[in-house]
């Protein structure tokens, strides 16, 4: 054996369905007497300690003979090592095998590959492939092909298009299996025109696109927000007579939702009946997602999964939520948190928070405060999108010290004071004449590394102004200037009504002809 191999991993994690799998593989010959025997080993062994090459070389000792004769023995138990994740196990028993000098063949080194891969240990199947050279196995498409299919389920497409190119370099075939794993790895990290050129190549080679690779390339152009090329697809496999699935139009159907084209995922979904393809929860909860901006349609579709007895989900609900809360339609959207937790549907931050957002528009704020104590009470942890929302309910409802008291939780809970929480909290104080409370905000802000904007320095010179504090405002509009910050005819506006009660009559002047400039600039602009 070569040292590469002998290097390679010697525990074998141990596994739960070991023992249903040995009662399965009873009687099927010496290599079924070898596989109980080392799940036996396995399973009496105490955590995922290594089942030495010691008590593997004893389990196959008496097979030897009848394995060099016939190597379909190894490949079936090396088959099945691979069925219940006993990938490490399969490796320990390839180390063992080349020691006794038993001829590896590509169908051993394949089946190992391949119980690495559907582990998850794509390290390890890449560890096999480098030692066929060694081992003196040729390379061959069935070696290849599970190697890539570990990348692509992990994420690793420069690894799988590395493979890719090795496979054309070494005049290797590349079947549809080889391409679809590859696109597979593509579409798991977005890189939708690296899969199109890859279908593209399977053109100029002639190989054959099935199902599976379209699926893949739908679902990468899904991932890019290109709604059309999804479509496109989607077309090409009816031209090609590739039967369309659930799973084609769900992505087609998804790519839609995330391009917010409304209007065609609800088409699809027709489509879909047409076709006679049923549509699932997940094709369901991507049509409801595209009607964010139509709360009546996504109840449509609500219904239509009820009587089609589709499970609906967190995700389904959440979209029903969220398009309830674009509607302001805060009754509804509580309405259906209610029917979550009765339906034992696992509610999220995603669904109270758009609850919290809706209430937050209907200027309901006692109502988005509850929603917070549900949070605490369901277990779902607040975000700082959760405090945001509920600080603007508060700023609506003029609630100046629940905001502030809101904003001093987020920072206890550790969560990012964003620009958007403290605008809202200074803007509770405006509409109640805090003007001390929204220059400390200011203050806070600026503490925070964040920087005030024409919003934050507004609201603050309006609730100067409502106390004559002229001075502050005034002070307020020259930091501004000085920070670069634009006023508008709102600050200008606020700066000027707090110097009239202050009768400060030159600073007043000075403010008409800077807002008469501004009203210039702005009819120059829209001319």
């Amino acid at each position: 054996a070569s040292a590469a191999l002998r290097a390679l991993p010697q525990r074998a994690a141990s596994s739960s369905s070991s023992g249903g799998f040995r009662q399965r593989s009873a009687g099927g010959g010496s290599g079924a007497k070898v596989l109980s025997r080392l799940l036996k080993s396995q399973g009496d062994a105490r955590g995922p300690l290594r089942l030495s090459d010691t008590l593997v070389q004893a389990a196959l000792q008496p097979f030897v003979d009848e394995w060099r004769k016939d190597p379909k023995h190894a490949t079936f138990v090396l088959s099945s090592l691979g069925k219940v994740k006993e990938w490490r196990l399969g490796v320990t028993l390839l180390r063992v095998m080349a020691c006794q000098r038993l001829q590896l063949n590509v169908i051993h080194f394949s089946a190992a590959i391949s119980a690495c891969s559907v582990s998850s240990e794509w390290q390890a199947a890449l560890g096999l492939l480098q030692e066929t050279v060694a081992a003196g196995v040729l390379a061959d498409t069935a070696l290849y092909n599970p190697a890539i299919s570990g990348l692509a389920d992990a994420g690793q497409m420069l690894l799988a298009l590395e493979l890719l190119a090795e496979m054309a370099a070494r005049k290797i075939a590349r079947n549809t299996i080889t391409f679809s794993s590859a696109i597979s790895a593509c579409e798991k990290v977005g890189e939708w025109t690296v899969a199109l050129d890859l279908m593209e190549q399977m053109t100029l080679e002639k190989v054959e696109k099935n199902v599976i690779t379209y699926s893949a390339a739908i679902s990468a152009c899904e991932k890019g927000r290109q709604w059309h090329l999804a479509i496109e697809l989607l077309r090409e496999m009816a031209v090609v007579r590739v039967e369309r699935n659930t799973v084609t139009y769900s992505a087609a159907i998804s790519a839609c939702e995330k391009s917010l084209q409304w209007e065609t995922a609800i088409s699809l979904l027709v489509e879909m009946g047409a076709a006679k393809v049923q549509p699932n929860s997940i094709s369901y909860n991507a049509a409801i997602s595209s009607c964010s901006e139509n709360w009546m349609l996504a109840l449509v579709l609500l219904d239509d999964m009820t009587a089609a007895s589709l499970r609906k989900d967190t995700v389904t609900f959440a979209a029903v939520i969220t398009a309830y809360d674009k509607g302001v339609q805060w009754e509804s959207a509580l309405s259906v948190l209610g029917e979550m937790s009765a339906a034992r549907v696992a509610r999220n931050s995603v669904t109270f928070n758009a609850a919290i957002s809706a209430c937050k528009k209907a200027e309901k704020w006692q109502s988005a405060l509850q929603l917070l104590l549900d949070m605490d009470a369901a277990g779902v942890e607040k975000t700082a999108v959760s405090y945001s929302a509920a600080i603007s309910a508060c700023e609506k409802g003029e609630q100046w010290l629940t905001a502030l008291a809101l904003l001093g939780h987020m920072k206890s809970a550790g969560l990012a004071q964003d620009l958007f929480c403290f605008n809202a909290a200074i803007s509770a104080c405006e509409k109640c004449a805090q003007w001390e409370a929204a220059l400390r905000l200011l203050s806070d802000l600026r503490a925070e590394t964040l920087r005030p904007n024409t919003i934050s320095y507004t609201a603050a010179i309006s609730a100067c102004a409502q106390h004559s504090q002229w001075p502050s405002a005034l002070a307020l509009l020259e930091d501004m200037a000085a920070t670069c910050v634009a006023a508008n005819c709102f600050s200008l506006n606020a700066g000027l009504n707090a110097c009239e009660k202050g009768q400060q009559w030159p600073s007043m002047s000075l403010l008409f002809g800077q807002i008469s400039e501004f009203a210039s600039q702005e009819l120059f602009a829209n001319a």
